[in-house]
This record gives structure tokens, sequence and C-alpha cells, in this order.
């Protein structure tokens, strides 16, 4: 997650619900961990939240290797509290994903869940861009996901609709409510989640949201901060990416041409 608020992260009061409200990660770990080669050494995730791909990732490395380095960041505190209870040899680093106070290069830097998508501007993006650059080793990989515009569906706004629903650890019923509003002058999505337990609402609302890049745009943006892209899947599953995907899964490098200034 990005920082939009010096006073800690609104994500920080679900971090305890994340977990439990989350999508099955199998296909999106599965992506992510078919990365790593035998040449890979180092790992960094940006936007980890509770570490979950980060940890998967780094048994892998782990299975192949002795002297392996994996770095986790998030701006969530609360968050990379849970990843470091989960796995205390890894390095959590709190800080804003668009310039990552961490050191030395990495064979492999990931970006999971859409996270991308909180880069609402340019400016923002290519900053992120640019770290990330200035961080990946020579013959490193850059790989995120994001969502693939549906204009049709983005255009329909979906108010308290039940997003999620899980069971508490108490045995309570979970059930997140969503509102989405698309702007398209912005190209970005407004989300509210509420999270109800037994039908009380338990948390303040949590907003967040989604700049719409498509892949034209962010192919775009990938070249003018040095990158090129390798490959691109419609999905976690490797399939070919069509206009009726619903995601855009990218793998790039950093271009042989001289970085932009």
């Amino acid at each position: 997650m990005i920082d939009r608020n010096s006073q800690g992260h609104p994500l920080d009061q679900w971090a305890n619900y994340y977990d439990l409200l989350d999508f099955d990660r199998t296909d999106m770990i599965g992506f992510y961990k078919s990365l790593i080669t035998n040449r890979t050494k180092s790992l960094l995730e940006l936007a980890c939240g509770t570490g979950t791909v980060t940890i998967a990732c780094a048994r892998r490395l782990r299975r192949q290797t002795d002297e392996y380095r994996v770095v986790g960041v998030d701006i969530s505190a609360a968050m990379l509290r849970i990843a470091r209870e989960a796995d205390n040899t890894i390095e959590w680093i709190c800080d804003d994903i668009r310039s990552p106070h961490v050191t030395g290069s990495f064979d492999l830097i990931i970006c999971c869940f859409n996270t991308v998508q909180e880069l609402l501007t340019d400016a923002d993006l290519g900053q992120m861009l640019k770290s990330v650059r200035n961080l990946l080793s020579p013959s490193g990989i850059f790989a995120f996901d994001i969502y693939q515009p549906n204009l049709e569906y983005l255009s329909r706004p979906r108010l308290n609709q039940i997003a999620r629903v899980a069971k508490g650890t108490g045995g309570e019923r979970l059930e997140v409510r969503e509102d989405c509003i698309y702007n398209p002058a912005s190209e970005v999505l407004a989300i509210e989640w509420r999270l109800y337990a037994d039908n009380r609402m338990v948390l303040p609302p949590w907003r967040y949201f989604y700049r719409q890049y498509s892949a034209t745009a962010i192919e775009r943006q990938l070249s003018a901060t040095g990158f090129v892209i390798q490959k691109r899947y419609g999905g976690f599953d490797g399939s070919p990416l069509t206009k009726h995907s619903k995601k855009q899964a990218v793998v790039c490098r950093v271009s042989d041409s001289p970085a932009p200034g």
C-alpha cells in the first residue's frame, strides 16, 4: 500500500481481518514463485501487506540456496507486524513504495494485489518505476499485476454490495459491504469498504482508489522509465492477454538502452 496519511495508514485498523477476508491467493503465489530461477538470490516485494506472497517466495529461495535476501515493504505498520510474526527472518520495512528506503540490488522485484493501480498519477507511477529500476540488478526481473479496465462494468455505480463474506475467529459472520464509483475524467475508481460482524459495523470505513491503466498506458509508462516488457499475460494461469481478460500480469526487465533522464 502507498502512503496518503502521515498519521498512519487507514488499513492498519483492518490488518487483523485482512487475511480472513481476502480471496484464495494460490494462483497468485504460484505465478510469482514461477519467476524464481536458480539464478535468483534476492527478492523485494513492494506493498507486501501481511507477507503472504513474500513468505511463500522466501521458502522457495531457501530450498535452492543458503545465500539469499528477501525484503518486504509496506506502509501499514500493523500489516508488517503480522508479517513479522509469521517470519522474522525476512527484512520488513515500513515505507512508501514510490521511494522506499532500501539498499542493495534485487534479482526479482514484485508488486502484487493490483497495488500499482493505487498510484493515481503518472508522476506517482513514474517515481515508483524509477525506484524499481534503481534497485533492480542488471539482469533482474520486475513483475506486477493489475486489473484490465472494463469500462462497461466500471460505468455502473455499485452501492452497498456484499464484496466479501468470511467467518471470524470467534465464529461470527464477517461481511464487507462495498461502494464503487468510477470517474471517467480521472480514470479513477473510488472504493469504500465497510466491515460488519453479525450485522454490526465494527471498523471505520476504508476508502481506497484504483486508477485504470490500459495495456497501452502501462507499456508507455514502463518504456518512459527504461523498461521493456518480456511477457504479458491475461491472468496468473499464463493465458494470453486479450480484450476479454480480467487481469494484466506483466513481467519486464531493464531496457538495453540508456536510462531516461
